[in-house]
């Protein structure tokens, strides 16, 4: 919903970057690599900085630095169909199936509201 009105331009990741994607959300820029595949979860993760950074500028309170809590909230929002990979980013491989993964992350967030070891609490759903 952070995105709807926003315009994200996608640009290529430099030579030698240390990152499978990179996200720069106060320029709604994300710049990917130009000869490898991306997936999708990648694709999520880094459109989820933006996303963040957008709502950390409407005053919601999101970690705008964290790259957990950006990889929660990216899953959280995506449909189990499109999940293609065995990991969550800086997260780890879960042991419950893909199919839970989002509903899990969205728990996770609502826990953090009350909570602050909603990164524990919810590695912890997954079984990571």
């Amino acid at each position: 919903m952070a995105l709807a009105h926003e315009t994200v331009n996608v640009g290529l990741l430099y030579e030698n970057a240390d990152a499978q994607a990179q996200a720069f959300g106060y320029n709604r820029l994300i710049c990917l690599p130009p000869d490898e595949y991306t997936t999708n979860v990648t694709l999520w993760h880094e459109l989820g900085h933006v996303a963040i950074r957008i709502r950390h500028e409407d005053g919601d309170d999101v970690a705008k630095t964290s790259e957990e809590f950006c990889s929660i909230y990216a899953m959280a929002r995506m449909p189990p169909e499109a999940i293609d990979e065995d990991r969550i980013p800086y997260l780890g491989q879960p042991g419950v199936p893909r199919e839970e993964w989002p509903g899990v992350c969205q728990r996770a967030l609502e826990y953090r509201a009350d909570n602050r070891n909603y990164i524990q609490h919810c590695t912890e759903l997954l079984q990571i």
